[in-house]
C-alpha cells in the first residue's frame, strides 16, 4: 500500500514516514505539489496526505482531478480548519476527511479505517471498478470508460487460468501490455515473460527461433540453442501477429499444444518434467477469415483462440484520451507541468487514432519535446491532427447533415484552390465538377475572388 504525503514541514515528514512503513506502507513523501502529482499519477497509491497550508487555487483543480482520474484515492487534508474557506471547498471537491496535528498512532488508526471503508462508494461495484483501474494502471493500462472496465475485468478472469489466450486488436491498442498484465496476475509470475515477434523472424530461421535447434560450434562441438519456447518454459510465451507464422510451423504450433495436453493428464506418481510456457497470442488481423482462404489452420485458430480477448480501440473511448494524455504528459515530463488549451484538447479527442494509443503516446512525447512553453496550443499539434477534419465535427453542435456535408464541401473546395494556387478551372477539373457548377459552388461559399 502507497500513501503519498504532500507537506514542506520536515519534522512532520520524519515523523509520520516511520509511522507509516511501521504499517506496512510505502511512504512517497514530498514538500511540495509540483514534486508529487507527475508520481500521483504515475504509482496511483491508496491514499494522500496534503497539508492545507500549502493550497494554491490550481491545486483545488489538480485534486479534483486527481479524484476524477482515481476515484479509489483517499485524500485527508492536514493543517488548520478553523476559518478555512478553502478547506470547505476542498472537502466539497473530493477530499474525504481531515487530519488533524499532531498524528497520533490513534488518528492514523482512524485514517486507514476510513480509508479501507467500502462504504466510501456508492455501490460494491463501484469499489471493484476503481481498484482495477489502478491496479491496471501500473502496466499503462489508463482509462475508467466501460469498455476499459470490461477489460480489467477480463484480465482478472483469464489470469487465474491456464487456457491460451488470443488478444485481438488494432495497431497500437496495447495488445503486449495486456499480456504482461496477465502474466504478472498469474501464478506464471515469478517464471519469465517473452515477447516472440513473428512477423519480424525470417521464414527459414522459424522453426529454430521458436523451437532451438542443434548448432555446429566447431571446437565446442554440437549444442543445443535454445528457442523460445524453452525459454519460457514455466512462464509466459507472447507470440505477437501470429498471423505471421508460416503454415509448417503452425502443424509444430499444433503438436505442442497435443503434447501440452498430454503432459497435463500424466499420472500424479510419473516423473515429473518441466512446465510449458503459456501461450498468449496477439493479432490484429481477422484470423477466422484467414482459415477461410487456408492461409492459417483451423486446428491451431481454435486451440489458440480459447480465452479471446478484444482490445477496444481508442476512437471507440473518447472519454479517456484527457485521461490517456496527462498520464503522457507526466510520463515524458516529471519535472515540468504542461497542460493542454481546451480547443487542442478537443482536437486530440476528436481525432479517429488509426495508429491508437501508440500514436497519442508518440504524439505526447514529441510535443513534451518541441513546445517551449508549458502550455500545449491547438497550433503545436500535428497537420495529421488539426487538418482531420472529417474527424473533429463537434456532433454533439446543433449542426444539421445538410449543414455538415456543406462544411466538409467547403473545405474540400478550398484544398481543391490552394493546391491550384486559386486556378478555378483547374481546380474544377481536379475534382471533376463542371466549370459552370464549381463557379456557383464558389459563390455559394464567398470563395470567388
Amino acid at each position: 500500500m502507497k500513501i503519498c504525503v504532500i507537506d514542506k514541514d520536515e519534522a512532520f515528514l520524519a515523523k509520520l514516514g516511520p509511522m507509516l512503513s511501521a504499517r506496512g506502507c510505502e511512504p512517497l513523501m514530498f514538500r511540495a505539489a509540483t514534486e508529487a502529482l507527475p508520481v500521483i499519477r504515475k504509482e496511483a497509491p491508496n491514499g494522500l496526505i496534503w497539508n492545507l497550508g500549502q493550497f494554491h487555487e490550481q491545486d483545488a483543480l489538480d485534486l479534483q482531478e486527481l479524484r476524477r482520474e482515481n476515484p479509489a484515492l483517499f485524500v485527508a487534508l492536514t493543517g488548520d480548519m478553523n476559518g478555512s474557506s478553502v478547506a470547505h471547498q476542498l472537502l466539497n471537491k473530493g477530499a474525504c476527511e481531515f487530519l488533524r496535528k499532531p498524528v497520533t498512532a490513534e488518528s492514523l488508526d482512524l485514517f486507514f479505517h476510513q480509508m479501507e471503508a467500502p462504504a466510501r462508494f456508492s455501490h460494491p461495484a463501484e469499489l471493484q471498478t476503481s481498484l482495477l483501474a489502478r491496479k491496471y494502471r501500473f502496466f499503462e493500462l489508463i482509462g475508467q470508460t466501460p469498455e476499459m472496465h470490461q477489460l480489467y475485468e477480463k484480465i482478472e478472469v483469464v489470469s487465474h487460468n491456464q487456457g491460451t489466450v488470443l488478444i485481438q486488436g488494432e495497431i497500437g491498442t496495447g495488445k503486449d501490455k495486456v499480456a504482461k498484465a496477465i502474466h504478472q496476475n498469474s501464478d506464471r509470475r515469478r517464471g519469465p515473460f517473452l515477447k516472440f515477434s513473428c512477423s519480424i523472424v525470417p521464414k527459414e530461421l522459424f522453426d529454430a527461433e521458436l523451437f532451438g535447434n542443434l548448432q555446429d560450434t566447431g571446437n565446442l562441438g554440437v549444442i543445443q540453442k535454445k528457442g523460445a519456447m524453452e525459454m519460457a518454459s514455466g512462464g509466459t510465451l507472447f507470440l505477437d501477429e501470429v498471423e505471421h507464422i508460416p503454415l509448417e510451423t503452425q502443424l509444430k504450433l499444433i503438436e505442442f499444444f497435443q503434447a501440452k495436453a498430454a503432459q497435463a493428464a500424466r499420472p500424479a506418481g510419473d516423473k515429473p518434467v518441466p512446465a510449458p510456457a503459456r501461450i498468449i497470442a496477439g493479432t490484429g488481423a481477422n484470423l477466422l477469415e484467414l482459415t477461410q482462404k487456408s492461409q492459417f489452420r483451423y486446428e491451431l485458430y481454435y486451440r489458440i483462440s480459447i480465452l479471446p480477448i478484444d482490445m477496444p480501440p481508442l476512437r471507440e473511448r473518447q472519454n479517456d484520451i484527457p485521461q490517456l494524455v496527462e498520464y503522457f504528459l507526466a510520463k515524458f515530463s516529471p519535472q515540468t507541468h504542461f497542460e493542454v488549451y481546451p480547443d487542442a484538447m478537443k482536437l486530440l479527442v476528436n481525432y479517429r487514432w488509426p495508429g491508437n494509443i501508440r500514436q497519442l503516446e508518440t504524439i505526447i512525447e514529441r510535443l513534451v519535446l518541441t513546445v517551449p512553453g508549458p502550455v500545449i496550443f491547438r497550433h503545436h499539434l500535428p497537420e495529421e491532427i488539426t487538418q482531420d477534419h472529417l474527424g473533429n465535427f463537434d456532433l454533439d453542435s446543433d449542426k444539421s447533415l445538410e449543414d455538415i456535408v456543406a462544411q466538409v464541401e467547403c473545405m474540400v473546395i478550398k484544398k481543391a484552390l490552394h493546391a491550384t494556387n486559386g486556378n478555378m478551372k483547374e481546380a474544377a477539373r481536379n475534382l471533376k465538377v463542371p466549370y459552370s457548377s464549381f463557379r456557383i459552388k464558389l459563390q455559394k461559399y464567398h470563395l470567388e475572388h
